[in-house]
């Protein structure tokens, strides 16, 4: 264990040696022997050393879908990061949105996402969960505009049933404003 944060009172934030970070939540009903549980798992490719609750950015208080909480996160090569705390609708968006654009786009090393950002530990390699790469996510609007549309065209917003007609246009302007939240 390199570091941890406390999100809530059920939830912690933590980096361990294998450069992956974790979420748990506290269950009430287990015994004391096992207090949490593994959320969320995510390999990061960095060895985080610190976290502290904060935002790089100024929050708009709008207590809607783009409300959250922020924890900022230092590696020892220098990074600076965040990680959100998202809405359930919005989570279900923005990993709709990574699946759209990993299944579009080769990362250099020619492996795919989910292999990359697999959580590693001990020699055990499991599936990521629980977390969204933002980095590919924003990827998207570096894209040229036409590209972009064609791979989320398929992809639905918070709360919606299908697609419309101008679905692609506002699923871009979901990421945009999402790439605004650290």
């Amino acid at each position: 264990m390199m570091a941890i944060e406390i999100i809530d009172s059920d939830t912690f934030l933590g980096a361990d040696t294998n450069f992956n970070i974790f979420t748990n939540e506290r269950e009430t009903n287990l015994n004391a022997d096992q207090r949490c549980v593994e959320s969320g798992s995510f390999y990061l490719g960095d060895l985080v050393n610190v976290f502290r609750t904060g935002s790089m950015v100024t929050r708009v208080v709008d207590g809607g879908l783009l409300s959250h909480s922020s924890t900022l996160y230092g590696t020892c090569d220098g990074a600076i990061g965040a990680v959100l705390t998202l809405a359930p609708e919005l989570y279900r968006f923005a990993l709709d949105v990574q699946k759209a654009v990993a299944g579009q786009c080769r990362n250099a090393m020619r492996i795919s996402h989910e292999v990359y950002r697999a959580f590693d530990k001990d020699q055990i390699v499991v599936p990521s969960k629980g977390f969204v790469d933002g980095d590919l996510v924003e990827s998207l609007l570096d894209m040229p505009r036409e590209t972009a549309r064609k791979i989320v065209q398929d992809v639905l917003l918070p709360n919606q049933e299908e697609p419309v007609d101008q679905n692609a246009e506002n699923v871009l302007k979901l990421v945009e404003e999402l790439s605004r939240m650290h």
